[in-house]
């Protein structure tokens, strides 16, 4: 099998692959990276620039360290591949070090390469994620470099896995700063992550994903069926091109960026009665077909009505009008949601027109959700800060949790650890 195309000094690597260092690179490694960048190639649909990665190919004191350097200082997503001697290794942890410093640890996407002992983890490190959840599934019980081994047999679970990892990836890298360290500093130089930790990171807050889809049941006239399943969990508006659900897409997106999910449907959510202080940020993805739903169109005309008391919840509506469907009924869509809708509209579309429009391809979820979410945050967080200072003593509100990092939707990290594997479908 050919090697991976080597990344020019002058390259900007969308992704850094980090391994436990060893004398020669595992073909099991080349293989993955290959893999992995061709499926982010794949998701990402951008023929104006090229996908390229780059890898821990050289051990410490191998012959050209300042490529590993020049890596860690332009990529945008760090791809850990997590074994008990990736963390033992004090030249993953100076790798880990070098890159959390620039863009902080929600950059990092994390790869069971082999089982991890609980003995063998620094405190405060990303979970890893991924992997299908029907039994007898080996990613999360033996690892990637496992499936890689018997590849015939798990083909399909480890391109599941590849699929999830390059979502999470391209996810990340949609929020990324575009800034660059142009100066190489020794990575070699830096502290061991790994031997330094002690204090985990607080994760942040909890946040409801709400999905205003029909369920099959209740499919409208006109509606693709296959998009829809018997829940309106199962709403998957960019078929064919990406066949998620949405709610476990954005879950996936919230999650990367340390926040507690829950999914649950507009019909049957947990949000709080009036006069009572929100327990947290919202998300609400509409289905424009949703809206030739009478209870639906109801909801949501409700919520239209009262949104300006709720500015912690934030409408998206997903909607790929290049589909028949939504070609066939372009105009009852359109108008549906220019009246049921007309308060959130007016207020929200000044700053972002496509949200509430409709976001049209899986890519532009993936890059303006991160933004609705990191807004959504601060305004519960302002809320429910209003709320104390009206109920409590001044110093409560002053131990609000603050946002931190250069941007919406960043944090210096979060305080899931492993073994605490978790499975996403």
């Amino acid at each position: 099998m050919p090697t991976a195309p080597e990344t020019s000094p002058e390259a900007t690597p969308l992704f850094y692959v980090s391994h436990a260092a060893r004398r020669t690179v595992s073909p099991l490694v080349r293989r993955f990276r290959q893999d992995l960048e061709e499926h982010v190639r794949t998701l990402a649909n951008d023929r104006g620039r090229a996908v390229a990665s780059i890898g821990s190919e050289f051990p410490v004191g191998g012959r050209r360290p300042e490529q590993v350097a020049r890596g860690l200082a332009r990529c945008r997503v760090f791809v850990a591949l997590y074994s008990d001697e990736y963390f033992a290794s004090e030249h993953c942890g100076r790798e880990w070090q070098a890159f959390t410093s620039r863009l902080g640890s929600d950059h990092v996407v994390p790869v069971l390469w082999q089982p991890v002992r609980a003995d063998s983890l620094p405190e405060g490190i990303p979970r890893v994620r991924g992997g299908p959840a029907e039994p007898g599934a080996r990613y999360l019980e033996y690892g990637l470099n496992y499936l890689l081994r018997h590849l015939r047999e798990h083909r399909d679970e480890y391109n599941s896995v590849l699929r999830q990892l390059a979502l999470r990836i391209v996810g990340v890298e949609a929020r990324s700063p575009s800034a660059r360290t142009e100066r190489y500093p020794d990575y070699q130089s830096v502290p061991d992550a790994f031997a330094s930790r002690s204090e985990p990171v607080p994760s942040r807050a909890r946040i409801r994903i709400v999905i205003a889809a029909p369920a099959t049941p209740d499919l409208p006239p006109g509606a693709d069926a296959e998009m829809y399943g018997p829940d309106p969990t199962d709403w998957r508006p960019y078929l064919p091109d990406f066949r998620d659900a949405i709610g476990q897409t954005a879950r996936r997106i919230a999650e990367s960026m340390n926040f507690r999910t829950h999914i649950e449907t507009l019909e049957h959510g947990d949000a709080p009665q009036p006069g009572h202080p929100p327990t947290s940020p919202a998300v609400l993805i509409i289905d424009p077909w949703s809206l030739r739903v009478p209870n639906l169109r109801l909801l949501l005309s409700a919520f239209d009505s009262r949104s300006h008391r709720e500015p912690w919840v934030r409408p998206v509506v997903a909607w790929n009008r290049d589909h028949p469907s939504s070609k066939n009924h372009l105009v009852e869509l359109v108008n549906g949601l220019a009246t049921t809708l007309p308060r959130c509209r007016r207020r929200y579309r000044p700053d972002s027109p496509k949200v509430l429009d409709g976001l049209e391809t899986v890519q532009e979820f993936l890059a303006q959700l991160p933004v609705v979410i990191g807004t959504a945050e601060r305004r519960y967080l302002s809320e429910i800060g209003r709320d104390l200072a009206d109920r409590t003593e001044p110093e409560a509100a002053a131990r609000l949790p603050r946002l931190r990092g250069p941007g919406p939707g960043f944090t210096a990290g979060g305080a899931d650890r492993l073994p605490d594997t978790e499975v996403q479908r």
